[in-house]
């Protein structure tokens, strides 16, 4: 997701967020069958009431009753481990690039999209499979840390 530099502090914001379910989650939402339910976490700009519209007039069901911090059942945090890890193998000299510069930025963020974009589908696969199973596990642990 870009950056907002009409936001404060040139973060991500709602409006590019909105742009991001409108362009991508929305299209293949349409082709699931009924009853898959949309997960995120509690950050701000998800739990504005522009972005809860948007689900409510998509008629996109998200799971309610999701904890705060459950790291435990955010499978992406999975992916990015991966990703990290390919962008170290291919790109080790932008990832020791400690610079602030818009330049450095860039490098870097070209070179995320050229590791995200080589990520087996095989990974993703075998992630959203785990949810069963992270899932019991994280209600067994009352809400605790699991193996996950």
């Amino acid at each position: 997701m870009d950056r907002d530099f009409e936001s404060k502090k040139h973060r991500y914001s709602a409006n590019l967020y909105l742009e991001i379910l409108d362009g991508e989650l929305k299209p293949q939402y349409d082709q699931l069958d009924l009853g898959y339910k949309f997960i995120q976490d509690n950050a701000s700009i998800y739990c504005i009431y522009k972005v809860r519209d948007w689900f409510i007039n998509n008629g996109i069901i998200q799971l309610e009753d999701w904890p705060p911090y459950s790291l435990d059942l955010n499978l992406i945090k999975h992916i990015w481990w991966h990703l990290k890890t390919r962008v170290v193998e291919i790109f080790l000299e932008v990832t020791k690039d400690k610079s602030e510069s818009e330049d450095a930025r860039q490098r870097l963020e070209s070179c995320l999209q050229a590791a995200w974009d080589i990520l087996d589908q095989g990974l993703f696969n075998n992630i959203g499979a785990s949810i069963g199973r992270r899932i019991a596990a994280y209600i067994a642990a009352k809400g605790w840390h699991t193996k996950y």
